[in-house]
């Protein structure tokens, strides 16, 4: 599910909202608390990583906060007593966000996924965060589906219009998804940056040089070949696809 931008109806002198949401300042996830005196905020202290997932798992239990946020690097444990009984949520007076915050500038805040959102009424322990985060990105992965549905429409856009649109936006991009993208998605980035490299060789760029977009391809169509030997089995004729001929 993709995190969108939530207003609220209307701003008085304090904006009581629960909400768990990322900083576009520092990259730290902080999580609200509406308490009986207003609202208490857990900030985690270390930001979170780009391009990576992130679980993130909050608890309150009577007054007793805890923001736990676990990256490939390790967890991150923030406590704190409120000083305040907390409110209950409210789906008309005081709905949970996640995602974004909702109150001046950080409303922006975050431009990033989110999946497999899950309210417990019970005690979740360490170990079973540790558990769900060693079986990395989810299967159906949507930072994949997105990129690939993004691809398959500039392949169909084709190359005389990413030309006269700032070629070197997309070029950028492609080379993003060539870093970061799963091997689905860095084949067919690679198909597409093949497709246009012959359009833009007479194009003088000093900040791309023919000799340097071709080492770049050519870098990456070898690594994406090595990750095939391992990956995939020789098919038959009649069973390859668009990737198996590549």
């Amino acid at each position: 599910t993709r995190a969108s931008c939530v207003h609220a109806p209307g701003f008085d002198a304090s904006v009581c909202r629960p909400r768990l949401f990322c900083s576009r300042y520092d990259r730290k996830i902080q999580a609200v608390v509406t308490t009986s005196n207003g609202n208490e905020i857990l900030t985690c202290s270390a930001p979170i990583p780009l391009l990576q997932w992130v679980h993130v798992t909050f608890t309150l239990s009577k007054r007793n906060a805890s923001l736990y946020v676990a990256t490939s690097d390790g967890a991150t444990v923030t406590q704190r007593t409120l000083q305040s009984s907390a409110r209950s949520p409210s789906a008309t007076i005081a709905p949970i966000f996640i995602g974004k915050a909702i109150d001046g500038s950080d409303a922006v805040g975050f431009d990033g996924l989110v999946c497999q959102v899950v309210f417990l009424r019970r005690a979740v322990p360490q170990s079973e965060i540790e558990h769900i985060f060693a079986g990395g990105r989810p299967e159906l992965d949507p930072v994949d589906k997105t990129s690939s549905q993004l691809l398959a429409l500039l392949w169909a856009i084709g190359p005389s219009f990413l030309l006269k649109h700032n070629v070197n936006l997309w070029l950028d991009l492609l080379q993003q998804l060539l870093d970061v993208g799963s091997l689905g998605v860095r084949i067919r980035a690679l198909r597409l940056l093949r497709r246009l490299l012959p359009h833009i060789d007479d194009d003088v760029d000093s900040d791309r040089t023919e000799s340097h977009r071709r080492y770049l391809l050519v870098t990456f169509l070898i690594e994406c070949a090595a990750a095939t030997l391992w990956t995939w089995s020789v098919p038959t004729s009649a069973q390859r696809t668009e990737h198996h001929r590549l």
